[in-house]
């Protein structure tokens, strides 16, 4: 009986870029999918959590070998179920896909801005385009019809319009 490669070696085989990888059928998984991220992020690329922020991207994933995992969730999500102890948020990320940015993280990274950058409350910001982009924020307005009016109002929909 033949016995399979180990995750770990099918994945540096993908790296290797093998004429002949190990990927076996059914290989792919959730799972795989967050190891193969793991492995490429900490063990082959050797980054630091600042060094993600600037340099994790769907490309590098692509470029190595790894367009799969794509299938198993965005390479957001599936970055932070695999580095979790780095606490990573999606803003913090350079080249975040957009498909990446959900109502909810939306509106974590509104009330970051708001509460924690700003200092200050809805009510009371000053939310531009121009801020936003300066804090890696600006494509966010695309779910809201590119209107940073409608932003605040996805986010604070009482709060920010008095209702």
């Amino acid at each position: 009986m033949i016995s399979r490669p180990s995750d770990i070696e099918v994945i540096k085989s993908i790296i290797d870029n093998k004429e002949e990888n190990l990927v076996y059928k059914g290989f792919w998984n959730k799972n795989t999918a967050v190891l193969a991220v793991r492995y490429v992020v900490l063990e082959h690329l050797k980054l630091k959590k600042n060094e993600i922020k600037t340099k994790y991207s769907v490309k590098i994933l692509e470029e190595l070998g790894f367009r799969s995992v794509r299938k198993f969730g965005n390479v957001y999500e599936l970055l932070t179920i695999a580095i979790p102890e780095y606490n990573l948020m999606p803003w913090e990320i350079r080249k975040l896909p957009n498909n990446s940015w959900t109502e909810d993280n939306v509106k974590d990274a509104v009330n970051w801005l708001v509460y924690e950058v700003l200092d200050t409350t809805p009510e009371k910001a000053n939310i531009t385009q121009k801020l936003l982009d300066k804090h890696n924020l600006g494509h966010i307005t695309r779910l809201c019809g590119r209107s940073t009016k409608n932003l605040m109002e996805l986010v604070y929909p009482k709060k920010y319009f008095g209702e």
